[in-house]
């Protein structure tokens, strides 16, 4: 399992792994690959 902070299931996203653990791992975004429409409405 890998945390990604501010990433909801379905986004595309270009991460870096940052640190690991034996069952789960964490990861910091490093660009959004795909923007979702609905992002782009919530910030009008």
């Amino acid at each position: 399992m890998l945390f990604v902070p501010n990433v909801q299931k379905g986004d595309y996203v270009k991460v870096r792994i940052t640190k690991v653990l034996l069952k789960v791992g964490f990861a910091e975004v490093l660009e959004k690959l795909i923007v979702k429409e609905e992002d782009i409405l919530a910030t009008v």
